[in-house]
């Protein structure tokens, strides 16, 4: 009976925690890199025909 385990959370969460470090950072990278497209796009084609009026 000892040799049975009550729950497989705890064999769970060391390998999804290194995976999440492990993931973070690049996700990080990426979803910088789209915002700073976003905004780029959002300033050179939304905001250029008001600048050119001012």
């Amino acid at each position: 009976m000892s040799d049975t385990k009550n729950s497989i959370f705890p064999d769970m969460i060391e390998p999804m925690s290194n995976a999440i470090k492990q993931n973070i950072p690049e996700t990080a990278k990426q979803t910088d890199g789209v915002v700073s497209t976003v905004v780029g796009f959002f300033n050179n084609v939304v905001l250029y025909p008001v600048k050119r009026r001012i």
